[in-house]
């Protein structure tokens, strides 16, 4: 999290502060970028100024506001925010009991573990996993778009005469 006092414009010297907070905290993909901007007058301006900066970086600034955190800006300053989420299964894979150990008939220790650690490398976004995604309902467009291709590709070989084969049986 990082606060810079931000004008209409962003000052050089901000913009460098900005790039290096990024680069120290290595944004990369998966990586939610939001800006905590309390004052209402010329906040399209600090944020496409911020996001010039961020964009460097081949990133984004989330249109989601950033979760208050404390302590409270003050007047003339904007928060930007970095967050970063990973989906993992704490003690995994865990040997610690065998399956049938003594006179029981139970399951391992580590039951489970191979289908959670194969879904949690399946996540595009693991804040998924703690919020979802609003279910706008199929798109139509996109699926008849995929249904178009697919019945108007040709075939592959259909410009090519089939060989004859001939066989030798004597």
């Amino acid at each position: 999290m990082m606060c810079v006092s931000v004008p209409a414009t962003l000052w050089p010297i901000d913009a460098a502060a900005i790039d290096g907070f990024l680069r120290a905290q290595n944004v990369q993909y998966g990586d939610r970028l939001n800006i905590d901007d309390p004052v209402e007058s010329g906040r399209d301006q600090r944020r496409a100024a911020i996001a010039a900066v961020v964009a460097r970086f081949g990133m984004l600034i989330d249109d989601t506001p950033a979760v208050p955190t404390s302590p409270p800006l003050q007047p003339g300053m904007v928060r930007l925010v970095v967050s970063r989420a990973t989906a993992e299964r704490p003690n995994c894979p865990d040997w610690h009991r065998k399956a049938g150990e003594g006179m029981a008939t139970n399951t391992s220790s580590n039951f489970g573990c191979a289908a959670v650690s194969n879904l949690n490398a399946m996540i595009a976004d693991p804040n998924d996993l703690v919020v979802g995604k609003t279910y706008r309902g199929p798109d139509g467009e996109i699926i008849s778009k995929a249904v178009k291709v697919w019945r108007d590709h040709k075939p592959t070989g259909v410009d090519k005469e089939l060989p004859t084969a001939t066989s030798n049986n004597n």
